[in-house]
């Protein structure tokens, strides 16, 4: 009896770590380069619908917390600090600006804030 307690004991832990999904996470993280911007309010977006946001202010060479996405397509919105709407442009791996990437699946990123751009009329607003 005690030997079948251990064995589905065993199979019980087994089975709990094949099956967590605490490694099987998209995340994403900002990171501002520039001094003469501060945004505020970040979203990662894809066709006009938010996927995730960070809440508050990214001073210069701030970082925010990683977060879990789930849509890997899609570029970043933000406001500025009068509350205007800005497309974010970040650097890709080339030092390449970008205003939309796909991310790798179940990795961590980090996309590094350049600079930003005015949204056009028709885009998600606030």
């Amino acid at each position: 009896m005690k030997k079948i307690i251990i064995f589905f004991l065993g199979l019980s832990l087994i089975m709990f770590g094949c099956f967590s999904d605490d490694e099987d996470k998209t995340e994403l993280a900002w990171e501002n380069l520039q001094n003469s911007i501060v945004v505020k309010d970040i979203s990662w977006v894809s066709n006009a619908v938010e996927d995730q946001n960070w809440e508050g202010i990214l001073e210069y060479n701030a970082k925010t917390d990683f977060k879990e996405i789930t849509v890997l397509s899609g570029g970043g919105e933000c406001i500025d600090e009068g509350g205007n709407p800005y497309e974010i442009e970040f650097l890709d791996e080339n030092n390449v600006r970008q205003k939309s990437t796909t991310l790798a699946e179940n990795e961590s990123h980090l996309l590094q804030i350049d600079s930003l751009a005015k949204k056009k009329k028709g885009a998600r607003e606030e």
